[in-house]
């Protein structure tokens, strides 16, 4: 059994229900996700490179900066989404809990998967409305070298700081930017990029399963390393997501399921970091789609899109892992039952030590031995 086939007809009244935001989870999941699987194109975007807010270091308005900048990242996502695109930012998919950007090791990797997914991308597109950076401007060139087109676009940002609103002179400024950059850069983008090898010899190969295993890899190698990533099986990650169901809906239940929330965040990224760091390419929809400015997984249309949205992007993926060390999910059995469906290999894994939050099962000894100290 795989996925339903659709007609043009069909495939008119998802649309529709896309742009009136009337998508229900039971009706339309499956449908839709051979709708954004055929119809929408894989697309990288490219936003200037930020941290997340707890990541922060340095002055207040670096670090508001910072916040600004992955609160952009997060807007192009929605804006792609709506837009009818499978979108992949890498500033939002590689966090500073994922890979850290002050091991060059991971810097590394998080260059590579980015390669990976632009290869593998339909297009690229680039948000210009706080500047091009060294990074945007990396990719671009591999996007060249890769031939995957390259598109330019304003999300017309408000002025959070100066407080202006928006304005054909914000947008024009914002513009001459731009071509100040490209005519700066012309020549460089146009330079040669050595871009990832189609395959690998067994020596290179070795060579870099040895530098994962001693976490020695420098910059120089992440354009193998994309080509060792699309040699290895990509991983579809399930955990946990929502968070318990508490009884009441009060200051400190609101709270609880807010902990719950990001315990179960933090855990995906422990579980995509551990398959990065052994070699593989991993994506989880939970920890890409829900930050706050893409999507919101309590409303029933925009959590059908992002699990859609998810399961479409990993479509001819070679492994679903269900990681258990904090329990399941309706979320996790739904991936669980379209793995089987399409025939993709399902396993189980526990982190157990690997885990490191005590909290990993929700057992009151815990907070018994919390309040008590240290033994």
């Amino acid at each position: 059994m795989g996925l339903p086939v659709l007609s043009r007809q069909d495939k008119r009244d998802l649309a529709g229900h896309i742009s009136a935001r009337t998508l229900e989870t039971k009706r339309d999941l499956f449908p839709l996700i051979t709708y954004l699987a055929e119809d929408c194109p894989h697309t990288i975007l490219l936003t200037p490179t930020a941290y997340l807010p707890r990541q922060d270091n340095g002055t207040p308005a670096e670090s508001l900066k910072a916040r600004i900048k992955f609160r952009m990242a997060c807007g192009a996502m929605n804006e792609s989404l709506m837009r009818g695109e499978l979108p992949t930012s890498p500033v939002v998919k590689f966090p500073p809990e994922l890979l850290n950007p002050g091991s060059e090791h991971e810097l590394a990797l998080r260059y590579a998967a980015t390669l990976m997914a632009l290869r593998a991308s339909d297009k690229c597109v680039v948000y210009y409305d706080m500047g091009i950076d060294d990074d945007m401007l990396y990719f671009m060139r591999a996007a060249r070298a890769a031939r995957v087109p390259i598109e330019l676009r304003c999300l017309d940002l408000p002025g959070v700081i100066s407080r202006l609103p928006v304005t054909t002179t914000r947008r024009t400024q914002a513009e001459e930017s731009l071509a100040a950059v490209m005519k700066e850069k012309a020549a460089w983008l146009k330079s040669v990029f050595h871009c990832c090898a189609e395959s690998l010899s067994d020596g290179v190969r070795a060579g870099l399963f040895d530098k994962l295993k001693d976490r020695s890899l420098t910059l120089k190698d992440r354009e193998n390393m994309a080509a060792y990533f699309a040699a290895s099986k990509r991983v579809v990650v399930e955990s946990p997501y929502a968070p318990w169901s508490y009884p009441e809906s009060g200051s400190l239940e609101k709270a609880f399921r807010t902990i719950d929330e990001e315990a179960n965040l933090f855990y995906a990224l422990h579980c995509l970091r551990t398959r990065f760091l052994e070699g593989h390419y991993a994506a989880a929809s939970h920890a890409e789609f829900t930050y706050p400015g893409i999507l919101n997984d309590t409303i029933e249309h925009e959590r059908t899109l992002g699990i859609a949205a998810g399961l479409a992007k990993t479509c001819g993926w070679e492994l679903s892992e269900m990681n258990m060390d904090r329990l399941t999910s309706s979320g996790m059995d739904k991936g669980a039952a379209f793995a089987k469906m399409i025939g993709r290999e399902v396993t189980y894994r526990y982190h157990g030590s690997d885990w490191p939050w005590e909290f990993s099962k929700p057992e009151i000894d815990f907070f018994i031995s919390a309040l008590e100290g240290p033994r």
